[in-house]
């Protein structure tokens, strides 16, 4: 497993809270489990090479405990990662909430984890076997993008190309109408 350093910027004055999760010491760590890979510098979680919608907590929690597979991560030390010294929060409902969207993401449960194990009243662990890919330059850390995300991006180059071709022709038709004499039907026997 990589080694992994905590990141401690963070500005007060900033409305978004910058990320503070453990990144890899390396350019670019790619971590797989499951049918899932993990891109930690690229902040994005792919089930067979499509990107998962993640949020940032969810993401922070999985990072965390991913970089200590098998270990119990306590409830205080991610409140510690998640949420600075002086932050007020719902503590309990923020980590639960958090960890519920994570197995949402994984299609993981509580009852029977394949991934992330809950330890009552003390904290998770991540109990499925990890693979830790060799890291790569940042220029080539990005996978290609899935075969369904260019199939979208035809679909929207189409749907574009048909809704201007149908305005063109919505705006001949009127111009040819109005700029026509015979605008009216009363008045067709005079332009007969």
């Amino acid at each position: 497993m990589e080694a992994f350093s905590s990141s401690p910027s963070r500005s007060r004055l900033s409305r978004k809270r910058q990320p503070s999760i453990r990144v890899p010491t390396q350019p670019a760590a790619q971590v797989r489990f499951g049918p899932f890979e993990l891109y930690l510098s690229a902040r994005e979680l792919r089930k067979h090479g499509v990107r998962l919608k993640l949020y940032d907590q969810p993401f922070e929690v999985l990072a965390l405990l991913i970089a200590r597979p098998g270990e119990l991560i306590t409830r205080e030390e991610i409140r510690q990662q998640l949420w600075p010294q002086g932050t007020f929060v719902d503590f309990e409902n923020g980590l639960n909430r958090a960890v519920n969207r994570l197995r949402d993401a994984l299609g993981d449960s509580a009852d029977e984890p394949k991934f992330i194990e809950t330890i009552p009243r003390h904290g998770y662990r991540f109990i499925s076997p990890i693979e830790s890919v060799k890291t790569v330059p940042a220029s080539f850390e990005e996978p290609p993008p899935p075969l369904q995300m260019r199939q979208s991006n035809l679909r929207r180059w189409f749907a574009t190309v048909a809704a201007v071709a149908a305005i063109l022709v919505a705006g001949f038709v009127g111009w040819h109408f109005y700029s026509s004499p015979c605008r009216s039907s009363r008045l067709v026997h005079r332009c007969g």
